[in-house]
C-alpha cells in the first residue's frame, strides 16, 4: 500500500498524562532516543516508544478506558514501539474500536521519523510478536517531507 501524505505533532501534555494513566506508563518507561508524537498517514497514531521491549511485552489495559481516552482525543490509536536495531522496531498496535490497520501505523512511523531528520528509507517493523500473531511489515520513505510511504508485507487477520 501506499500511504496518504504524513504530518505529526507534539502531543498535547495532557492526552500524554491521561494514556501513561491508561497504559500504566511513566517517564521512565519511554525511550532516549525517541519522543511520543501526534503522527498520521491516513490515520492519526499516538506513538509512544518504550526504553526496553518488555514495556511491549506486558501492556496491559482496559479496552473501554483506552477506547474513551483516544477517542476523546482524536488519534485513532497507540502506537507503542521500541527499537529492535538502527532499521527495525518492536511494535503493538492498541486500537479502540473497529479494524486494525497495521499499514496506516507504519507509514506515520516511517513519515515521522523520516520528517524529524531520525530515519530516512527503509525500515522493519515486526508487530505483535508479544500476543503470538507476529507481523513483519516493510515501510519505504522518500527524503521528501510529508510524501506518502509505501508499506508492505505479510499480515494476519485476528478475530
Amino acid at each position: 500500500m501506499t500511504s496518504a501524505r504524513n504530518a505529526h505533532r507534539a502531543p498535547e501534555p495532557r492526552l500524554l498524562a491521561a494514556a501513561f494513566a491508561i497504559f500504566w506508563l511513566d517517564e521512565a518507561d519511554l525511550g532516549p532516543e525517541l519522543s511520543p508524537v501526534r503522527a498520521t498517514a491516513g490515520a492519526e497514531r499516538l506513538i509512544v516508544p518504550f526504553r526496553t521491549r518488555v514495556g511491549l511485552a506486558h501492556q496491559e489495559y482496559d479496552p473501554r478506558a483506552r477506547a474513551r481516552l483516544l477517542n476523546a482525543h482524536e488519534p485513532i490509536g497507540a502506537y507503542f514501539l521500541n527499537r529492535r536495531d538502527e532499521r527495525a522496531f518492536n511494535a503493538r498496535l492498541a486500537f479502540p474500536t473497529g479494524g486494525v490497520f497495521e499499514g496506516a501505523a507504519a507509514a506515520a512511523l516511517s513519515g515521522w521519523l523520516r520528517d524529524s531528520g531520525r530515519l530516512t528509507g527503509a525500515i522493519t517493523i515486526i508487530q505483535a510478536e508479544d500476543m503470538g500473531a507476529p507481523t513483519r511489515l516493510h515501510a519505504v520513505s522518500t527524503a521528501e517531507k510529508g510524501a506518502p510511504v509505501r508499506v508492505s508485507g505479510a499480515t494476519r487477520r485476528l478475530d
